[in-house]
């Protein structure tokens, strides 16, 4: 993969050993960087890193109140960081966003964000605070994850009842899934 190509969630740039994620980018359990948005690859030879830069076209900020949906970049601890990049209606929005997931905000007495969400989901949020980052809530049953990743082999996760299963390979995970959970059609 090279520099300035569009790249989509959860397609792989290049393996740890080579370049450490930055901004839209996130490392998964089997040692790959992994894009976590729909954007423009740029890959910095020198320091050894590899960010995507989100395509945007539209100029706005969301406030208070506002839905957005965004791409989970990485967790830590309590904490998953969000890439905001549309709004609740899915226009884009301003630029780099950053949006923070602390655990209190997803509505469910778990002790482990991951046991809700993982890097690359597709969230739908509510922002709950005014600056940049913005601090997210899922509590609500239409917020949380709308499209995910299979862990094992990178698949699209399909709805079925209250959970999310893989097509492919036939894994089965947990998250906090919103009303609206996109099911798309693939064949494998």
């Amino acid at each position: 993969m090279s520099s300035n190509e569009i790249v989509v969630p959860g397609e792989e740039l290049a393996v740890i050993e080579e370049f450490s994620p930055s901004l839209g980018a996130y490392s998964d359990e089997k040692g790959f960087v992994r894009s976590s948005l729909v954007g423009m690859v740029l890959k910095d030879l020198i320091n050894k890193i590899v960010k995507v830069n989100p395509v945007t076209t539209r100029y706005s900020f969301p406030s208070v109140k506002d839905i957005v949906i965004g791409y989970v970049s990485f967790l830590k601890g309590e904490i998953a960081m969000v890439n905001i990049v549309k709004d609740g209606n899915f226009k884009p929005l301003t630029g780099q966003l950053a949006g923070f997931l602390h655990i209190s905000q997803i509505g469910t007495e778990g002790r482990h964000i991951n046991e809700y969400i993982a890097p690359g989901d597709l969230i739908r949020a509510r922002v709950i605070s005014s600056e940049n980052p913005f601090q997210l809530s899922i509590k609500h049953s239409s917020l949380g994850v709308i499209l995910a990743s299979c862990s094992q082999c990178g698949a699209i996760l399909k709805k079925e009842g209250d959970k999310l299963i893989c097509p492919k390979c036939g894994n089965i995970e947990k998250r906090k899934i919103a009303s609206g959970y996109i099911n798309l059609k693939w064949s494998y």
